[in-house]
């Protein structure tokens, strides 16, 4: 039987074990190629039994354009509409939009963010 001389100290454990640590580890790997999709001790389903809850400790939405805004620089709330500011969102305030089925379409460009309404039934994105 042949006999393994281990180097003296604690260090020489050490590059000992790694290699051969190393060398488990990577064996471990290659047989890892089909893990199990099921639970191994399981025999019979059972029902799922997990809620996901949500937060509401903080606010869900902001508004684009609240009130209190002064969107054109006058030192003036803006409080209604003003046609002078370019309105952004869901639409671009220069295209017109026709209602079509259950969506806006664009359907043409403006550059003064007038559309024509009464007889083509087109809509301002602003």
């Amino acid at each position: 039987m042949m006999k393994i001389k281990l180097p003296a100290g604690k260090t020489g454990l050490c590059f000992f074990l790694m290699p051969l640590c190393l060398f488990l580890c990577w064996l471990g790997v290659a047989q890892a190629g089909n893990v199990a999709q099921v639970p191994l001790f399981v025999t019979q389903s059972a029902v799922p039994q997990v809620m996901l809850t949500m937060s509401n400790d903080h606010q869900l939405y902001f508004e684009a354009y609240p009130d209190y805004a002064d969107l054109t620089g006058d030192g003036k709330a803006e409080r209604t509409y003003n046609h002078e500011v370019d309105y952004y969102g869901y639409f671009d305030p220069y295209k017109c939009y026709i209602y079509s089925g259950s969506q806006f379409e664009p359907v043409s460009t403006t550059h003064a963010k007038y559309c024509n309404q009464s007889s083509s039934g087109e809509w301002s994105g602003n």
